[in-house]
């Protein structure tokens, strides 16, 4: 937690609810391992990790939402959710060891109403504007009597 509260990262990525995230690294090619944790909290869980010439493996609980590309070590999370907010940090490993810590801000989206919902409020709204109008035109005709 101390980390998200210092800003001890590199980056910061702020995304709604459902969208698609890709955390870049700063590798490009030859990569022989890459290790992906994710940290919120007490909690630090290795949720990605990959070592040259295999299958990356993935945390159980997210996979089918992430892919980690096998050159880069490019971390793309789909149907992000506000669970998903944390710091995530990559240790790469291609003759040389560096890391990147990037916090992820995910936001969901405010409520929508449906089409009905929208139709009532409108003719409410309506309503209440003209009945005011009424109120201040009776208003105004009585006092210009006095």
């Amino acid at each position: 937690m101390e980390d998200l509260v210092n800003g001890e990262w590199d980056e910061l990525k702020t995304v709604m609810e459902g969208d698609v995230l890709t955390l870049q690294t700063r590798d490009t090619e030859s990569l022989h391992e890459a290790t992906w944790l994710y940290k919120r909290g007490d909690q630090t869980l290795r949720i990605a990790q990959m070592y040259q010439g295999f299958e990356p493996f993935y945390e159980e609980k997210l996979t089918g939402r992430v892919k980690m590309n096998p050159k880069t070590g490019a971390l793309t999370i789909w149907n992000i959710s506000t669970s998903d907010s944390g710091l995530y940090e990559v240790s790469l490993h291609n003759g040389l060891i560096s890391e990147k810590k990037v916090r992820v801000d995910v936001y969901d989206y405010p409520d929508h109403c449906s089409i009905t919902e929208a139709l009532i409020r409108l003719v409410l709204s309506g309503l209440v504007g003209i009945t005011t109008v009424g109120f201040l035109a009776e208003h105004l005709r009585f006092s210009s009597y006095e």
